[in-house]
């Protein structure tokens, strides 16, 4: 028995096996040129909205959730003995929840959903403690969106009709026994900050610190907005509730990762972004979202829009930069422009964009540099369209004939560090000293 709950783990937390799992290739889109502009442009978000392209922190995250949830099964049910004594069992050990915590539209909810795919699918269990196969999961899933509180959530979890007759403290009691019977190993809430209107931190802090009790790892899935709520509790509040986050990054324009993702929009667009280089795509992308891909995805359909508009089926950067400044994009590009200011240091009072978290040093976007790099991509690319043939030619000779012209200045040269005198050199230098007659000093 306990071999069936343990080995349903077997091969999950193999890292290639999980990129292989979890990235999604939706097929290119086709016919969007007989379609009405804007209904064309749902069309492409659609198929761009279901790319998935794992970066190192989906994988990374993966991995742990599922070893994590794999060393609680053998924990609490490593013998057929222990996973008979949990079913009766009424009291368990409150946990210390993560924190999965980003950007909104950063791919937060994605990554819980490539979670689910790798966790362990439903099987049956047969005991001898049971007439029949019990069917067993490996994962709970919630949302708060509209709950009022924890003991809604536990309800949820059950399919018993008299739940609702019972106190959230008997409801624990009973997601439990139910909890051990099904050899649940893992409880993930999302969507905490669409609680019902009204609610402050204290309903969100009651609401995780009721499925902590449950004693299963568990991770919830948090805005930076929801994190600033949090922050403000209590210190035995935070020390239970956001020892444990797990900060989701936003890709830089030079990641493979980015790159990927961009690489598979053009693959997905069917020639629709074929205009257009894919390196430069990558970072007048990145440039317009900040590497939100929620954001990215709304600027290549207003941007496939504005294409359309011009009488034209194929994307170009002017079309992305048309819609970057369109009345569609306005929010969203208000939001780009704050972010840029707080990647570049300066205070901000949008909590929503604001980490409550320190940052690494890595993960600081250094839009300074990337702003100069664009800056002066621009400039070349605009003398070289204005020089003729000639002058490309003379340019390139100069080049050749004077490479020093491209290098830097060489550094000056270090002077070499003073030897250390010997005992002999000392005494001399001394007697040297003790036989040279002082100045004398002149009279006034």
């Amino acid at each position: 028995m306990s071999d069936t709950v343990l080995s349903r783990f077997k091969g999950c937390t193999d890292i290639n096996a999980i990129r292989d799992t979890i990235t999604v290739n939706p097929p290119p889109v086709a016919g969007l040129i007989r379609l009405d502009k804007f209904i064309a442009g749902a069309v492409f978000r659609d198929a761009l909205e279901k790319i998935f392209v794992p970066t190192q922190f989906t994988l990374e995250f993966i991995q742990e959730m599922v070893g994590r949830s794999e060393l609680y099964c053998r924990r609490m049910f490593g013998s057929n003995l222990s996973y008979k004594k949990n079913l009766y069992s009424e009291s368990a050990d409150g946990v210390m929840p993560i924190c999965l915590t980003g950007l909104a539209g950063i791919g937060k909810s994605q990554t819980i959903a490539a979670l689910f795919k790798v966790m362990p699918q439903p099987t049956d269990l047969c005991s001898d403690h049971f007439v029949e196969p019990v069917p067993i999961i490996s994962h709970w899933f919630a949302s708060a969106r509209g709950k009022a509180g924890g003991k809604q959530l536990l309800m949820d979890f059950l399919d018993i009709s008299s739940a609702k007759n019972l106190n959230q403290a008997k409801l624990l009691v009973e997601c439990r026994k139910r909890a051990n019977k099904l050899a649940v190993a893992l409880v993930t809430l999302d969507e905490i900050q669409h609680m019902s209107t009204g609610d402050g931190a204290a309903k969100l802090t009651e609401v995780l610190l009721t499925l902590a009790k449950l004693g299963l790892p568990m991770i919830y899935v948090s805005n930076y907005s929801s994190g600033h709520k949090l922050m403000g509790r209590n210190s035995e509040d935070r020390h239970r509730l956001l020892t444990n986050p797990r900060l989701m990054p936003s890709d830089a324009p030079e990641d493979a990762a980015w790159q990927e993702y961009v690489n598979e929009c053009v693959r997905v667009s069917n020639g629709l972004l074929d205009n257009i280089e894919s390196r430069q795509l990558a970072y007048e992308l990145w440039r317009l979202s900040f590497g939100v891909k929620r954001l990215a995805v709304q600027i290549l359909e207003l941007a496939y829009v504005e294409a359309r508009s011009a009488r034209r089926s194929g994307i170009t950067i002017n079309d992305l930069d048309q819609a970057y400044v369109s009345t569609a994009y306005t929010a969203s590009r208000q939001e780009v422009e704050e972010l840029n200011l707080i990647a570049a240091g300066q205070k901000s009072p949008r909590k929503d964009l604001v980490c409550p978290f320190e940052l690494p040093p890595q993960a600081r976007t250094n839009v300074v540099s990337i702003s100069a790099e664009r800056d002066h991509r621009v400039q070349t690319t605009v003398l070289n369209s204005v020089m003729t043939k000639e002058e490309k030619e003379a340019v390139e000779a100069l080049r050749d004939e004077i490479p020093g012209l491209a290098r830097t200045p060489p550094k000056p040269k270090r002077q070499p560090p003073i030897s250390k005198p010997s005992a002999e050199e000392l005494a001399q230098k001394h007697l040297q000293f003790k036989l040279t007659p002082e100045p004398r000093t002149p009279r006034k």
